[in-house]
């Protein structure tokens, strides 16, 4: 939804940001969506947003010869049927890995991702109770979005989830005791992937 705005309302875009130079460099480091804006402060933020991403995606294109393309509209619909905010359909509809991109550990296209949340465990025994894994080590350990705790800007946090674990038979309450905090966002979880940082859990 956001992309397309933007795309479709460019030129106003652009007109807008020619006056307020000031503003753009405020934002050069957030990553987060504001919690309020007017339409000038939202074309501000959302080209920061993308071009952050933008640079972060490029160099892991870099380092494991992987490459990012834009979602089609049906794999993103598939993508939102598993639950996912908008802000994460924002940036498959232009950031999807075309194949798996591996480096210390994997980042899978959508269409692994729905494999990953419907027919694998522990993919299929978490992704019902707000865990939908779209990253995993060579081991099969999974990193998810955690739909449960999001930002005021929805963006889901990252938990690193064991596919050791018999989650079919546990609560909800004994599977979130079990998600280790990974990252805050995507971006920071991209940024960690990038320079391999993620470690061991």
């Amino acid at each position: 939804m956001f992309i397309t705005l933007f795309s479709r309302l460019g030129d106003v875009k652009c007109s807008v940001l020619k006056h307020d130079c000031a503003l753009v460099s405020s934002l050069q480091k957030q990553t987060t969506r504001p919690q309020t804006w007017d339409l000038h402060g939202f074309f501000i933020w959302l080209q920061h947003f993308m071009a952050n991403y933008s640079e972060l995606i490029d160099t892991i294109a870099e380092q494991t010869g992987g490459e990012f393309r834009a979602a089609s509209a049906s794999d993103l619909a598939a993508l939102g049927a598993l639950g996912l905010p908008q802000t994460v359909l924002d940036f498959f509809a232009e950031f999807e890995p075309a194949e798996c991109i591996e480096g210390a550990e994997r980042l899978w296209p959508i269409s692994e991702i729905v494999n990953e949340n419907t027919g694998f465990v522990p993919g299929c025994n978490i992704s019902g109770h707000g865990y939908i894994v779209f990253s995993t080590t060579g081991c099969g350990d999974t990193f998810c979005f955690d739909l449960n705790q999001m930002s005021p800007a929805g963006e889901p946090r990252i938990v690193f989830m064991s596919h050791e674990t018999d989650y079919e038979s546990m609560t909800a309450a004994e599977i979130h005791d079990l998600a280790v905090l990974v990252a805050s966002n995507l971006y920071d979880f991209l940024g960690l992937f990038a320079r391999e940082e993620l470690g061991e859990f």
